[in-house]
């Protein structure tokens, strides 16, 4: 019984270290993607600036 509970233990614990992981990936993907938008943000800005300036 001991070992059953422990196995099951290590599952619940892999489990949680497997679900921080994807927490971590998907905090990298969406600073990824601002940046990105800030970056076409900029861009957009600075192509109209050129509009206005012409």
């Amino acid at each position: 019984f001991v070992s059953a509970h422990g196995s099951s233990l290590s599952l619940v614990s892999t489990n949680s270290s497997l679900y921080s992981t994807t927490e971590e990936k998907q905090a990298h993907e969406i600073r990824k993607l601002r940046k990105e938008l800030d970056q076409a943000n900029e861009k957009v800005a600075t192509l109209t600036s050129q509009l206005t300036t012409n």
